[in-house]
């Protein structure tokens, strides 16, 4: 997955794209095997980046859903396997599973005689996410300090930058804006150079909230209008419809309710397709919400 993390990203998306039927074939072919299931895992790892990047978040889940019920005696595989499944629960809002998941993984990497840093960091980099939704920011914390000790440990300079996004996510939560955009900025600072558009994008679009929060609308419109240009060109639906509800926000706030509208309806189309109910309703509940003009 090293090409999915750089300036050629796009191009190996691209690539992928255009072998996802013979893929899906493969992965079939194995899963029939009776003696394949192992080949099969290490096959879905390999695409689990893809997927997630694509917001090919159904597509994911299932196919990890049918490998994690095939007997698989590596552990360090199934916890790879477990973290995505819970990961991808996550982009579904399914917060409890997600949760429950990334607990089942963490246990697998501990369990290993040579500690792997960066599945730990991955990890712990979900079960924070999953804290900060469940309203435990305090947990959150801790998960995602633990995520950005253990990529600096592994000297994984994108995985910094990764971590960083939500840090500064929860301290904004949190109340402190001025960790918040230290922690943002310095993960800009580390990710811009790799030519990583996805995690360009997604520290973008928390950049773009926080701006949004300190009443700067103008420097929020422009945070959140880079940040989709790139989730378009990557492709990462989930994030893309952050950003439309964030220019939906601001169009709002400046009197302009009929590009409101139109965001909104792009955010709400996008978690449609996604299955992300619980952003569905509250999208739906903006739109029901805004003045006629």
């Amino acid at each position: 997955d090293s090409h999915l993390r750089g300036g050629e990203q796009i191009d190996w998306l691209r690539r992928l794209d255009q072998e996802t039927d013979n893929l899906r074939a493969a992965l079939n072919w194995a899963l029939a095997q009776p003696d394949y299931a192992e080949q099969a895992a290490r096959m879905a790892l390999a695409l689990c980046w893809y997927w997630r990047i694509r917001s090919r978040v159904i597509e994911g889940r299932t196919w990890l859903r049918r490998i994690r019920q095939e007997v698989i005696d590596d552990r360090a595989l199934l916890a790879a396997i477990t973290y995505h499944a819970g990961h991808f629960a996550w982009m579904q809002a399914d917060y409890d599973r997600a949760m429950a998941l990334q607990e089942a993984s963490l246990s697998l990497w501990q369990s290993l005689e040579q500690p792997n840093l960066v599945g730990l960091a991955l990890t712990r980099h979900t079960m924070g996410m999953a804290s900060h939704h469940q309203g435990d920011l305090a947990a959150a914390a801790a998960h995602f300090q633990a995520s950005l000790d253990l990529f600096a440990r592994a000297e994984d300079v994108w995985g910094m930058a990764f971590a960083r996004q939500w840090l500064g996510a929860n301290c904004l939560r949190l109340g402190d804006v001025a960790q918040a955009q230290a922690h943002l900025e310095r993960g800009l600072e580390l990710i811009r150079p790799s030519g990583d558009k996805w995690v360009t994008s997604l520290l973008l679009t928390w950049l773009a909230e926080l701006a949004w929060q300190e009443g700067e609308l103008a420097q929020a419109a422009r945070y959140a209008e880079e940040a989709c240009q790139l989730q378009e060109a990557v492709g990462h639906a989930h994030s893309l419809a952050v950003s439309w509800q964030m220019l939906a926000q601001v169009a709002q706030k400046t009197g302009d309710m009929a590009a409101a509208r139109r965001h909104y309806r792009a955010a709400l189309n996008i978690y449609e397709k996604l299955g992300n109910r619980p952003n569905m309703t509250a999208v739906q509940a903006a739109l029901d919400n805004l003045p006629l003009s």
